[in-house]
């Protein structure tokens, strides 16, 4: 699934793409993907409409109009692809969006568990999932003592703790594996139990994978999952440390990788030097 990075690097593309350009018309493939409103409604709200903004929150992008807001959720393998010419769609092509000078946006998803739903409310509050989330890691408003006062809020298991988009969005299992790694604290471990310093590293570690992940746009893992606006895969996993690295050696103390499964997922961490 796209995390905050990868879904960052799609939002800052589209800014150079379609930023004030006007959506002529669409067409759907599969309205299935067309969740709170009647299809009729979605196309009528889009057609005719100019992209005011691009923004995203958590793991979902944002495309404000006029009179709503569209919100994309990619889900696991959802991708868009921006395309000077007219493309003939594939199997895996749900949404076309074509823009005046016939720029087109492609929206494919090999598995159909992406989502698409309209806003219309100035802070998006109408869609629950953006409702319930946390706060940006990214944002002002992320302070180490705001960071503090949520470890505190639970004393919840670290790792599912950074995954729980209620408390902190953006952040999935692939990103929460590598700041832990970071931060050289155990996956298992409990928030409560973290000390000052490994808090501020933390903390820290936090900040630092997620913009480096932003600067490489977004790890791809295989060819269907996420690629750039151009189709190209992005550059991050040629920097994972422990991510899908079971059975290999840590990169800082050359201890074997380990993997458990911490709810329903793949964790990956070095048993040596994560404490």
């Amino acid at each position: 699934m796209p995390e905050l990075p990868e879904v960052e690097t799609i939002k800052q593309e589209l800014f150079d793409k379609i930023l004030g350009k006007k959506i002529n018309f669409l067409e759907i493939f599969t309205p299935e993907l067309i969740k709170n409103i009647s299809l009729g409604d979605f196309k009528k709200y889009i057609a005719g409409e100019e992209i005011k903004d691009i923004l995203r929150r958590g793991k979902y992008l944002i495309l404000k109009l006029k009179k709503a807001s569209l919100i994309i959720h990619f889900r696991m393998t959802g991708k868009l692809i921006f395309a000077k010419n007219k493309l003939p769609p594939s199997k895996s092509t749900h949404l076309i969006f074509y823009f005046e000078g016939g720029d087109q946006l492609i929206y494919q998803d090999l598995r159909k568990f992406g989502e698409f739903k309209l806003s219309f409310k100035e802070d998006f509050s109408d869609i629950l999932g953006i409702k319930k989330l946390g706060i940006e890691p990214l944002s002002k408003e992320f302070r180490l003592e705001t960071f503090k006062a949520l470890l505190k809020s639970k004393n919840a298991n670290l790792k599912l703790f950074l995954i729980d988009q209620t408390k902190i969005a953006g952040i999935g299992n692939l990103y929460a594996c590598e700041i832990l790694f970071k931060a050289k604290i155990h996956p298992q471990r409990k928030t409560l139990s973290l000390k000052e310093g490994e808090i501020q590293a933390l903390y820290q570690a936090i900040k630092e994978i997620l913009k480096k992940a932003i600067f490489y746009k977004g790890s791809s893992l295989r060819d269907e999952q996420y690629q750039t606006l151009g189709g190209k895969l992005g550059g991050f996993q040629k920097h994972h440390q422990v991510y899908a690295k079971a059975g290999e050696n840590c990169p800082r103390c050359k201890s074997i990788i380990q993997k458990i499964i911490l709810g329903q997922r793949g964790t990956y961490f070095c048993p040596n030097c994560q404490e």
